[in-house]
């Protein structure tokens, strides 16, 4: 049998959709939903969802973005298409590792075995920073060609300790080709951290990147300080810095 189109072309109001008569049995290759955003009264996400016979959701199929009030989209989905789960569109790129290869010279900075600072299973040599004063470790990545968005750092850490904080400081330096790598960091605002409840536990910071922005195809120098002289930087135990990413939208 040759593909058909069945066209529901009168405006409504959402939700709305088309059901399948008990009658009828169709091959889906392809739904598109047209939406006028001119009578919204915000923001909104357009979407497709198909729905089984049962009545459970098989797929949602997002814009992948927030309109404005008034913007119009159209919507697709085809086989081969991935859904999305939970009430927002997933965006961005998949993160990019940044490894810390280089520590300060004050003695503070040190990698250091994980089992040494309260894990048992797991035992890596990472990178650590005391309470003993200011330390940092510096890495680079090349940025993505395809980068574009909003450049975040997020460092997830450790410690063996279940009370106070850690006062965390990203600094960057976005470098061209043709620029020198002598370049100083600019430091995003510090952030002072409450560790979790239990020992050995991963707690995530993640930071906005504004002053020094990365290229596409740029080296991307990353500084992660802990700035432990400050008095916000009240944990007594040495912070194993167990990640770093790149991540942007």
């Amino acid at each position: 049998m040759p593909d058909i189109s069945i066209l529901q072309s009168a405006a409504a109001t959402v939700p709305t959709g088309y059901t399948v008569a008990g009658s009828q049995e169709i091959v889906l290759k392809g739904v598109t939903a047209s939406y006028d955003g001119t009578g919204a009264g915000s923001a909104f996400i357009p979407a497709v969802q198909i729905i089984d016979p049962s009545g459970h959701v098989v797929g949602t199929y997002t814009l992948g973005q927030s309109l404005a009030a008034g913007a119009s989209a159209d919507i697709s989905w085809f086989p081969g298409v991935g859904g999305q789960t939970g009430s927002s569109p997933v965006a961005g790129a998949p993160p990019v590792s940044i490894y810390l290869d280089t520590p300060d010279n004050s003695g503070n900075a040190f990698p250091t075995l994980s089992g040494s600072n309260g894990f048992l299973n797991v035992q890596r040599i990472v990178p650590a920073l005391s309470h003993a004063g200011d330390g940092f470790w510096v890495g680079s990545i090349p940025v993505p060609t395809n980068y574009t968005g909003t450049p975040t750092v997020v460092v997830s850490a450790a410690v063996n300790a279940t009370s106070g904080a850690v006062r965390w400081v990203v600094g960057s330096a976005s470098v061209a080709n043709g620029s020198s790598e002598d370049t100083s960091f600019v430091d995003e605002t510090a952030q002072n951290v409450t560790v979790p409840g239990t020992t050995s536990t991963r707690f995530d910071t993640t930071f906005t990147i504004t002053g020094s922005t990365p290229a596409a195809g740029a080296t991307f120098n990353v500084r992660v300080k802990r700035n432990a002289a400050n008095a916000g930087d009240t944990c007594t135990a040495t912070a194993l810095i167990w990640s770093v990413v790149f991540a942007y939208s």
